[in-house]
């Protein structure tokens, strides 16, 4: 029977790299001693358990091709409430939950990697690293990830990497945000038409204001970009109308977050990426 978990966030270093603008709000940053506890310990990938789930059918296609960071061993829920309790174990798993973004509250289904703690509760396990998937609806997810579900363990694991080995702040973390960002015009960004935002252009017309290589693209190409390691970037992209929407661009090769940035959801500013992100990246 499928188990649905609550988690809490504050702001998630995913997050927090996506929204720099939110620095000045309290984060959840892992320290290089939770960094430390996770490469030493084996990591449980559970199964959410339910009839039809994309993710349990998406992560057992995924997890042997793209995890490579500790360890791992796929479980379901009845053997994730026996495991949960020992620290030294570290579990990979889909919870539901809730970005407060200035006011503005948006439910996700949100990949989250944590530590397990005595407790056995989902919020007080040590958050390692956590990024949204795709919005909430009353049906489950609303967007479809699966496609692109290996180049975000890979961006997962790139950062988990890279991050500075002294005491991670918010300022070293725009630094390592920052300096690849000219990577995506050396690369062919990769689009989907559901990750362009209606907000006065067309197809034809980013060449405008995006001097660089670009393809709109299916689902299928991007799959098969990540899978292949090319040079290329996609987008994820997760927002509700009248709320928020998330942007991050991540190589596909290696898992760099190359860009990330969010808005506010209006008519004037659909969700997808706007006009003023093609102008940032150009």
């Amino acid at each position: 029977m499928k188990k649905i978990f609550f988690k809490s966030i504050s702001l998630s270093i995913l997050l927090t790299l996506t929204c720099m603008q939110l620095y000045s709000q309290v984060m959840n940053m892992p320290t290089t001693q939770t960094i430390t506890r996770l490469k030493n310990s084996t990591t449980y990938i559970v199964l959410e358990g339910g009839m039809g789930s994309e993710f349990d059918m998406q992560i057992k296609k995924y997890a042997n091709k793209y995890w490579t960071l500790t360890p791992f061993q796929i479980i379901d829920m009845n053997q994730y409430e026996r495991l949960c309790k020992n620290p030294a174990n570290s579990f990979l798993m889909l919870v539901q939950g809730q970005y407060n973004i200035q006011g503005k509250k948006l439910d996700v289904n949100l990949l989250t990697l944590v530590l397990g703690d005595k407790s056995g509760d989902i919020n007080k396990m040590t958050d390692v690293l956590s990024i949204p998937l795709a919005l909430l609806d009353e049906d489950g997810d609303s967007e479809e990830y699966g496609y692109k579900l290996g180049g975000i363990l890979r961006a997962m694991q790139h950062t988990l990497n890279n991050l500075p080995a002294e005491k991670i702040t918010s300022l070293n973390i725009k630094d390592y945000l920052q300096k690849d960002k000219n990577e995506i015009k050396n690369s062919t960004l990769l689009l989907t038409l559901e990750d362009l935002a209606n907000d006065g252009y067309n197809v034809s017309q980013i060449k405008s204001f995006y001097t660089h290589p670009f393809a709109v693209v299916d689902e299928n190409s991007i799959e098969k970009a990540i899978i292949e390691k090319e040079k290329a970037c996609f987008c994820h992209i997760v927002g509700e109308d009248g709320k928020y929407c998330i942007k991050i661009i991540i190589h596909c090769a290696d898992g760099r977050i190359l860009y990330g940035n969010f808005h506010q959801v209006s008519n004037k500013t659909p969700i997808g990426l706007l006009k003023s992100d093609f102008q940032t990246i150009n």
